[in-house]
């Protein structure tokens, strides 16, 4: 093995690498001064770690615990950050143009809105029509207005 295993000197020491780990890392650490003094380091801080009395929790601390995680998740959370508020205004916004374009759309390219503009354009033209005089017809002249 070239390289150190250092991270496996850890798991040797819980004795959780398989038979083949095993034993290369043990082959490298015959051959490797400097790794075996690092397991030896890593075996006598595991040994003071073992030896301190366990660490209790204060009174009550267990107990209350969801409640303060609760509050302090809402604390941290602000108003605007509820994720169904954009959705929502975005269906109401949906809701509420869809119909208007949709029926604008429909009465510019109807049949029956053509219909409407070609009869009022032909309204307005014959109005237009009465409204000015016409000049008597000129003799001679091949040209006639239209009644």
């Amino acid at each position: 093995m070239s390289a150190h295993p250092v991270e496996s000197l850890s798991a040797l020491l819980d004795e959780e690498l398989d038979d083949a780990e095993r034993r290369v890392v043990e082959a490298h650490l015959a051959a490797c001064p400097s790794c075996a003094r690092h397991l030896r380091e890593l075996a006598a801080v595991d040994a003071l770690a073992r030896d301190l009395p366990p660490a209790g929790a204060p009174d009550g601390y267990l107990e209350t615990l969801p409640g303060r995680v609760r509050r302090r998740i809402r604390a941290d959370r602000p108003a605007s950050a509820r994720p169904w508020v954009w959705p929502l205004a975005a269906g109401l916004a949906l809701a509420v143009l869809a119909p208007i374009v949709l029926l604008q759309q429909r009465a510019r390219y109807s049949p029956t809105a053509d219909r409407a503009a070609i009869a009022s354009r032909a309204t307005t033209t014959r109005a237009a029509r009465r409204a000015t005089p016409m000049s008597p017809p000129m003799r001679g002249c091949a040209i006639r207005s239209m009644p």
